[in-house]
């Protein structure tokens, strides 16, 4: 049988650790986005393992993020929303899914790319983040696509603009970044 232990926290430092530490049998396998493995050692000054000693196996999936708002902002289209950023520096919030997550970083790449400044709320993972952005408490959130594509349909979220090469074969009415001239 397997036995699946979820160990949240720190930016996946948790539960990497723990597989770092039992024994190297090939019985423990780390399911794991990409923080343990290829962004923590960028951002903590010590990490207790090191990814570069583990051998991947396969890659479970690749999905794309997607910039998701409230609906209830008075934008439409990737072009509005950078513009009422713009317009109202600090005013806009941008939730993540923790200090050093891939939205997190994604935010900081967005405001960097944009000239925007957006205050970053910081959550303890998708979830609460996604469920404050749904009831108005903060303005945006960079999500992957698979999680937020159902409140989209349902119209208790927005989303303006995905991001990959393509459209997703989930929303395939939302554009690209790309395709609305940004990276």
């Amino acid at each position: 049988g397997v036995i699946i232990e979820n160990k949240p926290g720190a930016g996946g430092n948790i539960g990497a650790d723990l597989v770092f530490r039992a024994p190297p049998d090939g019985m423990t396998v780390l399911a794991s986005p990409p923080g343990p493995i290829a962004i923590n050692h960028n951002l903590y000054q010590k990490l207790s393992f090191d990814p570069t000693r583990w051998v991947p196996v396969t890659i479970l999936a690749t999905v794309p993020n997607a910039l998701v708002i409230n609906p209830k902002l008075p934008v439409k289209s990737l072009g509005e929303f950078i513009a009422y950023a713009k317009a109202n520096p600090k005013k806009v919030t941008v939730a993540t899914q923790g200090d050093g997550s891939t939205s997190h970083l994604t935010a900081a790449m967005f405001m960097q790319l944009t000239g925007t400044e957006l205050t970053v709320i910081p959550y303890k993972g998708t979830a609460p983040a996604l469920i404050d952005l749904i009831g108005g408490n903060v303005d945006v959130f960079f999500d992957n696509i698979s999680s937020s594509a159902t409140y989209h349909q349902a119209g208790k979220v927005r989303i303006l603009a995905v991001a990959d090469e393509q459209r997703s074969q989930i929303l395939p009415q939302v554009p690209t970044f790309a395709e609305q001239q940004w990276p």
